[in-house]
């Protein structure tokens, strides 16, 4: 369901929401009394009309027996990140005026597909498990036949192909070290490795997103010539019964 807000002949907010499904068998008794918000878009300044339209939406939610509503999913405005950009500050401050509480915050870093950093680790080899269709490649660092280390990418959602230059990007999913292998340049071989085999595929950029707490993936992303975008918070607030 979507709602708006128009202020003389101008459409200044709109959300799109859904009420749970009670007869969902796969959801727990939360989630089955949770309503998602699954996007909000508003001008900028309007954070009065971000408020109201979530009002609004509270009201029928209530009627509706929620218990939550929730503005924490993936966001489908983007390429797969949770939560709202704090850029969007219309509606950050829309959301805080009508008392919803971030309970996660994301952290965007982005990057080229060259190389700065080479690392060479003796004795370990790649191994690359690909799904084209899925548009999933994982790549895993092997020493004595045993994974050590891995590293996802997965293509741009396919409803970004006529979006200009998308097809230039590819989303870094997972990048994950065994404990007893850490600190010993795997994380930085296999993003390099990552790197070579998109820069060779024609694409230009890596995005990944990451709790705004993972120093250790931040400092690393950083070191490998990550740049830093804006946090992503996720949102919920509790459901007064009507």
């Amino acid at each position: 369901m979507s709602l708006c807000v128009q202020e003389g002949d101008a459409l200044v907010a709109v959300a799109h929401w859904r009420l749970p499904n009670a007869d969902n068998p796969d959801r727990n008794d939360d989630a089955k009394r949770s309503c998602d918000i699954q996007w909000i878009v508003a001008a900028p300044h309007a954070e009065h009309a971000v408020s109201r339209l979530l009002n609004e939406i509270e009201t029928k939610a209530a009627r509706a027996m929620c218990r939550t509503l929730s503005a924490s999913g993936r966001n489908p405005l983007g390429v797969g990140w949770f939560g709202t950009p704090t850029t969007w500050r219309s509606v950050s401050e829309g959301l805080r005026r009508a008392r919803f509480q971030p309970t996660g915050k994301w952290l965007l870093m982005f990057g080229d597909t060259y190389a700065p950093q080479t690392t060479s680790i003796p004795g370990a080899t790649f191994r690359w498990n690909a799904d084209e269709r899925a548009g999933e490649w994982t790549v895993e660092a092997v020493l004595d036949g045993d994974a050590v280390g891995e590293c996802s990418v997965w293509a741009i959602p396919r409803p970004f192909d006529g979006c200009g230059e998308a097809g230039e990007w590819m989303t870094l999913e997972w990048l994950g070290v065994e404990e007893a292998w850490q600190r010993r340049g795997i994380g930085r071989a296999l993003l390099a490795e990552q790197r070579r085999f998109w820069r060779e595929r024609g694409a230009r950029h890596l995005l990944l997103w990451t709790e705004t707490d993972n120093l250790p993936l931040q400092a690393l992303a950083s070191y490998t010539g990550f740049r830093f975008a804006p946090e992503c918070w996720q949102w919920e607030k509790s459901v007064e019964p009507a």
